[in-house]
């Protein structure tokens, strides 16, 4: 019968994480979470592999390879520098400046033109609109 993974921890390593650690308090489930991981990786690379002695060797091989000092430690600088680029405040480059500073400059004759066009719009609306109330006005008299 399968056990869940989270019943599996509280069963077989709990009381030795406590033991450890010294309580919980302080981890939320995230091991948990990253071992599940883990394991679909693993079941995903031997998916198609029917010789289960040899799909426990290529488990324990690949988390013999994970626990090796070298790799925790290439693993450890990946995790420094993806944390570094996303703490990285972002850089403007001057050219980038310069064009950010040209469209802010843009920005008020924009609107000028804008507010000209809309009283250039009404302008020639109300001009239609007396256009239009002069024929009507002709054309009722006749």
């Amino acid at each position: 019968m399968s056990v869940a993974p989270k019943l599996h921890v509280l069963e077989d390593h709990f009381y030795s994480q406590l033991s450890l650690f010294k309580g919980l308090g302080d981890y939320s489930e995230d091991f948990v979470e990253q071992a599940h991981q883990i394991g679909m990786r693993e079941e995903a690379r031997t998916f198609t592999m029917k010789d289960q002695h040899r799909i426990a060797q290529i488990h324990c091989w690949n988390k013999h390879k994970r626990s090796l000092p070298t790799v925790k430690q290439i693993q450890a600088a990946v995790a420094e520098k993806a944390s570094q680029n996303r703490k990285q405040p972002q850089v403007i480059t001057a050219k980038e400046r310069q064009k950010v500073e040209r469209s802010n400059k843009c920005i008020p004759t924009l609107n000028k033109i804008e507010n000209e066009n809309e009283i250039y719009k009404s302008g020639r609306r109300l001009n239609k609109d007396k256009a239009r109330a002069n024929h009507d006005e002709a054309n009722s008299s006749n």
